[in-house]
């Protein structure tokens, strides 16, 4: 097995450094299966690996703003004090790789259920953005797409990949409530299917509503 690295005429780097400086900056990449290099790290037991992604974990659950519990997303909705819906995603994929760590684990379930309590709206659906400060629903309009700066709708993928961390959660904790918070989730998007063709919208809003598609009507079951 190779145990240094070199580039050009540097010295010799340890391997193990090598990778774990990477996996340190790009952590938020182990959690998604479809990075290769990361998920082989992890599956190949590399320790230097593990730690790396552990800590960055660790800071980003620590991150999570005292008042709220929300963390800011990354990019421009970070730079307005915003966390997006899809930010919730990547507890899914925390909890396959650390289900087992108590003190991750934790800090995933205060995350969720910050997610729970400040994005979901009395209409029911999901907001799309919520200020971390103060818990309000907030967007950013752009240029290219103004429709961003509605808080009161958002994709419906992104409704799946936080059932999925729900569903991670409750198959870590078995705590129904998680059950029950994907089920709900699964069920608001299935129940808003087009009577049409069966095929849930793309978008949906906090109401259940979606006015994209002109002569298509909603299905409930």
């Amino acid at each position: 097995m190779i145990s240094t690295y070199r580039f050009e005429d540097e010295e010799h780097i340890p391997v193990e450094r090598y990778f774990a400086e990477g996996v340190r900056l790009l952590w938020g990449r182990c959690m998604e299966k479809y990075s290769m290099l990361c998920s082989s790290l992890l599956m190949a037991d590399f320790k230097p690996a593990f730690k790396a992604v552990r800590d960055g974990i660790k800071s980003f659950l620590n991150s999570r703003n005292p008042k709220t519990g929300l963390i800011r997303s990354p990019g421009l909705y970070g730079e307005k004090g915003l966390q997006r819906i899809s930010t919730g995603g990547i507890i899914a994929g925390i909890l396959e790789w650390f289900g087992g760590d108590k003190e991750i684990v934790e800090g995933c379930k205060e995350f969720a259920d910050a997610i729970w309590r400040y994005f979901k709206s009395d209409e029911g659906g999901l907001y799309n953005a919520v200020n971390v400060e103060t818990g309000k629903p907030g967007g950013i309009a752009t240029i290219s797409n103004p429709e961003t700066g509605n808080p009161n709708w958002t994709y419906t993928d992104y409704y799946v990949s936080l059932a999925r961390s729900y569903a991670r959660l409750y198959l870590v904790t078995e705590d129904d409530i998680y059950y029950d918070r994907c089920e709900y989730l699964i069920n608001f998007i299935w129940e808003r299917r087009f009577k049409e063709t069966d095929i849930v919208p793309n978008t949906i809003s906090i109401n259940g509503g979606f006015p994209g598609i002109e002569g298509l009507t909603f299905k409930y079951p």
